[in-house]
C-alpha cells in the first residue's frame, strides 16, 4: 500500500476546500493508494522579501487599511443580518472537511514527523505557490530526500515571481521528483527558475466528472438543492457594480429567480433582485448542478459550471493589464476548451444568445483529454521506482 500525504490550503472558501477534497478523493480511488490531507494551516505571517519601504508605500498602506476597515464594517453588517445562515454554512464547511481523511493538526515544527508515516508527498493545488503567501512548507521542505515529492497543479497566482524570492523558489524546487502546474503561463516561469520540466495539468476538481460529483453529493447525504425552478446562480468574490448589467441582459424579462452567494465581497449582497444564500460546500455544488445559468468571477465557480455543462459567463474581476491580475488562470483553461467568448471584462461586447446555448459536445472531448493527461501525470508520479 502506497501511503501518500497532501499539503494544500484548507481554509473556508468553496474552491479551496473542494480542490482539497477532490485530489484526496481521486488518489484514494487509485488501487493500492492510501492518502491523507496534512492538517496544516496557512502561515499568514509569511516571509515577505518583496517590499521596499518608502513614504509613498506607507501612505498607500494607511489608505488601504482605512479602505479595508470600511469594507470590514460593511461585511460585519451583512454578517449580522445573515448570522444564522452564515453559522449554518460554517458548520457545513467543518462537516465537509471531516469527510477528508487527514492527519492530526500539525504545527510547522511537527511536519518532519510525517516522514515516519508517508513515502509520497504531494503539494497542491490552489495558489499555494503565490509569492504573497510564501511558505516553504508548501514546497515540501520538511520531506526527506528518500521520499517522492510531487507538485500537483499549484499556482503562483499572478504573472511572475519577484526577483527577491527567485533564489528561494529555485532552492525549494530542486528536490521535487515531479512538478506540474495549473496555468500554462506558470510553466515557463517555473521551468526557468527550477531548470526542471514542468507539466500542465487540470485543477483537481476536474479530475472528478460531473456524474461522480453527483454521486458524492448523494453519498454525503446532503440536503441537496432539488428544486427544478429555473434560476441564475451568481457567485462573486469582488465588488464590481457593472456585473448587474450582465445579469440583467441574461434576465431581461425577470423570468428567472436569481440566487447570489453571500461572500466577503459586499457586492455579493447587492445583486439586484437576488435572493442571498449561504450554501454549504455540497449545497454549492448542488446549486450549480441545478442552475439554468451561472454568472461568476470565481475560477472554481467557472470550473464547476464547465464540469456540469452549464451555460455560464465568467467575469473579469480586474483588467488583464493590472499588476495583480489573476485572469491568466481563466485564460489558461478557457483557451484550451475554446470558451474564451464566455470570459468577459467591463464594456466588452458579447452575444447573449450564444451564451444561452453552449454546445458541450466538443468541449467535453477536449476536457476528457486534459483529464486523461493529468491522470497519467499522477499515475506516473506515483509509480516512482523509489517505492515500488
Amino acid at each position: 500500500m502506497k501511503k501518500i500525504a497532501i499539503i494544500t490550503w484548507i481554509f473556508h472558501n468553496y474552491g479551496t476546500v473542494l480542490q482539497a477534497f477532490a485530489l484526496n478523493y481521486y488518489i484514494n480511488s487509485i488501487k493500492e493508494c492510501q492518502c491523507k490531507l496534512i492538517n496544516y494551516d496557512l502561515n499568514k505571517t509569511h516571509l515577505d522579501l518583496t517590499k521596499k519601504w518608502s513614504l509613498k508605500i506607507i501612505c498607500n498602506k494607511i489608505f488601504k487599511r482605512t479602505h479595508l476597515l470600511l469594507l470590514k464594517s460593511i461585511c460585519n453588517y451583512y454578517q449580522l443580518k445573515y448570522s444564522s445562515d452564515i453559522n449554518r454554512k460554517e458548520k457545513g464547511f467543518i462537516s465537509f472537511l471531516q469527510n477528508i481523511p487527514q492527519t492530526q493538526y500539525m504545527h510547522k515544527k511537527e511536519l518532519p514527523n510525517l516522514n515516519n508515516e508517508f513515502d509520497y508527498f504531494i503539494c497542491g493545488s490552489d495558489q499555494i505557490w503565490n509569492p504573497a503567501f510564501f511558505d516553504q512548507s508548501y514546497f515540501l521542505n520538511f520531506v526527506k530526500k528518500d521520499k517522492v515529492k510531487i507538485a500537483y497543479a499549484p499556482s503562483i497566482g499572478g504573472k511572475n515571481i519577484p526577483s527577491q524570492l527567485q533564489d528561494q523558489y529555485h532552492l525549494n524546487l530542486q528536490h521535487f521528483n515531479y512538478i506540474s502546474t495549473r496555468e500554462e503561463s506558470n510553466i515557463k516561469i517555473l521551468e526557468k527558475i527550477s531548470k526542471k520540466k514542468v507539466f500542465p495539468v487540470i485543477d483537481p476538481t476536474l479530475l472528478i466528472d460531473h456524474s461522480e460529483w453527483n454521486n458524492i453529493i448523494k453519498d454525503l447525504n446532503s440536503s441537496s438543492i432539488t428544486n427544478k425552478e429555473n434560476y441564475i446562480f451568481c457567485y462573486f468574490l469582488s465588488n464590481n457594480n457593472w456585473y448587474n448589467k450582465v445579469i440583467s441582459s441574461l434576465n431581461p424579462q425577470k423570468k428567472y429567480i436569481i440566487y447570489s452567494v453571500g461572500t466577503s465581497a459586499p457586492y455579493s449582497y447587492k445583486v439586484k433582485n437576488a435572493t442571498i444564500i449561504h450554501p454549504t460546500p455540497i449545497e454549492f455544488i448542488a446549486y450549480i448542478n441545478h442552475a439554468k445559468y451561472i454568472i461568476t468571477d470565481s475560477f472554481h465557480g467557472t470550473i464547476f459550471a464547465i464540469n456540469f455543462n452549464k451555460n455560464f459567463i465568467a467575469l473579469k474581476r480586474n483588467n488583464d493589464t493590472d499588476k495583480n491580475s489573476e485572469n491568466q488562470r481563466f485564460y489558461s483553461l478557457l483557451q484550451k476548451l475554446n470558451l474564451l467568448d464566455y470570459f468577459l471584462g467591463k464594456n466588452e461586447q458579447y452575444d447573449i444568445n450564444k451564451i444561452k446555448a453552449i454546445d458541450y459536445n466538443l468541449i467535453n472531448l477536449k476536457l476528457n483529454l486534459l483529464r486523461e493527461q493529468s491522470i497519467n501525470f499522477l499515475n506516473q508520479s506515483l509509480k516512482d521506482s523509489k517505492h515500488e
